[in-house]
């Protein structure tokens, strides 16, 4: 078994300390009773706590974008605008609680196509994604790809 050091677990989230960061926020921000101090509806919180995670991810690719590689920066930046346009989308529509709106026709087909286009989104999202962590394998030395195959 190998032993986990601080040092080594500082040094293996580098490229992901804002993400970690504000994660733990949207986190308490999502469990945190919002509509007790502002007018806000569930989806709109929701979107609130989106927002947060998506300007860690957009604050991270800032931040370490000399350091990334190609497919790395678009999946950071692709990352950051998916939580960023659903945040802001759930933020700027309180209509989307289906208790809170009456359920109108044009309410319904934008809902259709919202669905619809963060589907495709994630679908992109995961592709881009799988490319990095590809390419990111295939430029690994050697000696990993041996200690797999055990020579």
């Amino acid at each position: 078994m190998a032993r986990i050091s601080i040092k080594s677990l500082w040094q293996s989230t580098s490229r992901c300390r804002l993400v970690l960061l504000f994660a733990a926020i949207a986190l308490a921000v999502f469990f945190t009773h919002v509509q007790n101090y502002m007018p806000i509806s569930r989806f709109q919180h929701y979107g609130l706590s989106l927002l947060i995670f998506g300007c860690g991810w957009l604050l991270e690719t800032l931040l370490s974008y000399k350091k990334l590689n190609k497919w790395a920066r678009m999946s950071y930046v692709s990352t950051s605008l998916y939580f960023l346009t659903i945040g802001g989308v759930y933020f700027g529509n309180a209509w989307l609680g289906h208790r809170i709106s009456i359920a109108t026709e044009d309410n319904m087909r934008t809902e259709r196509i919202l669905m619809i286009t963060y589907f495709i989104f994630s679908m992109y999202l995961a592709g881009v994604w799988t490319k990095w962590v590809v390419e990111e394998t295939k430029n690994r030395p050697n000696s990993v790809q041996s200690s797999k195959t055990g020579s």
